[in-house]
């Protein structure tokens, strides 16, 4: 079985119709990372082998990666549904930065190749990158 589990309301976005801004509890109230464990614990022991951290932007909490390795610790299988708060600040817990900002002119690299990557697939799903002529 799966879980989705909410750690965090923080989100830089604030996309309009996002799932995260329709819930009803009160603003910038998380749920400890004790009591976490605890409901963690008893999911995995009823048979939920997956747990999806979601949000806002769970890498936003501030004990992230404690909370992280204690998941790991019970079994879990996780993901982490985010919007990629790194792309505009590292991201940090406690001392440590678990995540860097990332480079904008990277970054618009990056997804020009892709663009292109994914044109090619559409072409050549399409029939079309048979029917070229290289020159």
């Amino acid at each position: 079985m799966h879980l989705n589990v909410f750690v965090s309301q923080s989100c830089f976005l604030h996309c309009k119709g996002c799932y995260s801004f329709s819930r009803e509890e009160e603003k910038g109230k998380i749920v400890s990372t004790d009591n976490l464990v605890k409901f963690l614990e008893f999911a995995h022991s009823v048979g939920v082998d997956k747990i999806t951290l979601c949000g806002g932007d769970p890498l936003t909490r501030s004990d992230i990666i404690d909370l992280l390795e204690k998941i790991k610790k019970i079994g879990f299988n996780i993901s982490l549904d985010t919007v990629g708060t790194s792309i505009l600040n590292d991201v940090v817990c406690g001392d440590r930065v678990i995540a860097k900002k990332t480079d904008a002119k990277k970054l618009l690299i990056l997804l020009i190749q892709l663009a292109y990557q994914l044109m090619a697939l559409l072409m050549k799903f399409l029939g079309v990158l048979d029917k070229q002529i290289l020159i």
